[in-house]
């Protein structure tokens, strides 16, 4: 993946470098969301050292019983063979690697690097708290990756951080996602034609997640690159079994789910939110819950099993129905596409019918068109079956009489009880 927009980001870690060779150490904290990039940034400031430094790096483990200390075995090979002798006790190990780093055998500073630190064990920590209050007596660049929505408030890495924040030698750098120049940018290498209307929405759907635009950008056909869905899916798997229920449900509202909305959908069980929200699956801001980004939203949304995603949007209808009929606003786009997920052609007649109109009043003509081929498709299929069409108010009615209680236990995880 080529860097864009980390110009400053390099500057700064080069800056770093410089003082470590002066004998002023920095351990940098490096965070971002995965697929931003931090990676390939650190490899890039391995590779711009060349020869100026000693180069070494290790991985945390995300297993659920990772290896003690399993970045500094991997780093072993490039440091000094006294580091880490047969049976000496932890705390001389760390007191070695210190002195190892004050003393490099060649002119150039050390650069260590650590992989996932959201993923430590223990001992990776505690060693890591002790390079961060000695860091700045070394000739050492230690550079710390790792996602902020992997180590949430009260982990084990964030308390290091807060007790590390006023260390002499401790930084923190945090890498955002591309903007929409960036965007361009990296996509204008693989597709020099794409227009700048598909670049637009290229950044809308992934939030300017360099991994998300290069591996959309490769599948080139529109469809959710399987990477993608499996790289969504596994985070969205680390989460307890309520907070996943509740992802489902706001992946199924819409790409801006109404916290008002999800309280009535989700019931006492909108306080398995706050997991989602923690870990940043999900985000709030001014009363409305959405996914990081849109293709994370599609991924978990084409992941919920058919019967219970019907159920969903269901309801998801249900509840906005509620609202047009007390008068509030309700764009009946939106209802359409529920009720046509939902398989309730009435209902899609009906809400099609009114975004056409008004797709139309607004000059909207291609939308205006969709939605008309929208209500043909379902009358023709009320037709074909015999059924007359309802008004609006028998529909509704009808269709809450029938699915309360299935959907209330849908938005549960359950499935239809026996006989039904």
């Amino acid at each position: 993946m080529r860097l864009v927009e980390r110009e400053s980001h390099l500057r700064t870690a080069a800056a770093y470098l410089a003082d470590a060779a002066a004998g002023n150490g920095r351990l940098l904290f490096v965070a971002g969301e995965a697929g931003v990039g931090k990676t390939t940034f650190v490899r890039e400031v391995a590779r711009a050292a060349g020869d100026d430094a000693r180069v070494t790096m290790g991985m945390c483990d995300g297993s659920s019983t990772p290896a003690p200390l399993a970045p500094l075995l991997e780093m072993l090979p490039e440091l000094p063979t006294d580091v880490w002798p047969a049976d000496v006790p932890r705390h001389e190990v760390f007191a070695r690697l210190v002195a190892a780093l004050r003393a490099p055998p060649t002119p150039g500073p050390y650069l260590l690097v650590v992989e996932d630190a959201h993923w430590a064990d223990e001992a990776t920590v505690d060693l890591l708290r002790h390079l961060a209050r000695r860091v700045h007596s070394t000739r050492a660049l230690v550079l710390v990756t790792f996602r902020p929505e992997d180590a949430p408030d009260g982990s084990s890495l964030r308390m290091l951080m807060g007790e590390a924040a006023t260390a002499a030698g401790v930084r923190r750098l945090d890498v955002a996602p591309l903007s929409p120049a960036g965007v361009r940018s990296l996509a204008l290498d693989s597709s020099p034609g794409v227009k700048d209307a598909d670049l637009a929405r290229l950044h809308r759907v992934t939030g300017g997640n360099p991994f998300f635009v290069t591996e959309v950008l490769a599948a080139g056909d529109g469809e959710l690159p399987t990477s993608v869905r499996d790289a969504v899916l596994a985070r969205v798997a680390r989460l307890s079994e309520a907070a996943r229920r509740v992802v489902d449900v706001v992946s199924i509202a819409g790409p801006r789910a109404e916290l008002t909305l999800l309280e009535g959908l989700l019931g006492d069980d909108v306080a398995a939110l706050d997991e989602p929200l923690e870990r940043d699956v999900l985000r709030l801001v001014d009363g409305v819950v959405t996914f990081r980004h849109e293709l994370a939203r599609r991924a978990v949304a084409e992941h919920v099993p058919a019967f219970r995603r019907i159920a969903l949007h269901r309801a998801v209808l249900d509840a906005l129905e509620a609202r047009a009929e007390a008068g509030r606003p309700v764009d009946p786009a939106r209802l359409a596409h529920h009720a046509e997920e939902a398989g309730e052609p009435a209902a899609v007649v009906t809400w099609a019918t009114q975004a056409a109109v008004r797709a139309t009043e607004l000059d909207s003509h291609r939308e205006a068109v969709e939605q008309y081929r929208r209500v043909l498709r379902h009358a023709d299929r009320r037709a074909r079956d015999g059924v007359q069409q309802p008004g609006p108010a028998v529909h509704v009615a009808r269709r809450r009489r029938g699915h309360a209680e299935l959907e209330r236990a849908l938005l549960r995880g359950a499935g239809p009880a026996a006989g039904e």
